[in-house]
């Protein structure tokens, strides 16, 4: 693509976008990414934080707070 990027590091970032396979796969529930933050992400707020918020309401516990405000 045309983009321009200010450094090599956020070129080869951004290269990873047109990638056709996932370099990285989730491995508990086999979710693909093509970026690592985007993996990591994934992990820590699907995954990892399972109770990080809950509902007062019925105490239903969410990962993310947006999760949560959207119950």
């Amino acid at each position: 693509c045309e983009k321009a990027f200010p450094t090599k590091g956020e070129l080869a970032s951004h290269s990873r976008c047109h990638l056709t396979v996932p370099a990285f796969m989730c491995g508990i529930c086999g979710r693909p990414f093509k970026r690592r933050t985007d993996y990591v992400r994934h992990v820590r707020n699907v995954h990892e934080e399972v109770g990080r918020y809950s509902c007062t309401q019925c105490g239903e516990r969410f990962g993310r707070l947006d999760k949560l405000k959207r119950h």
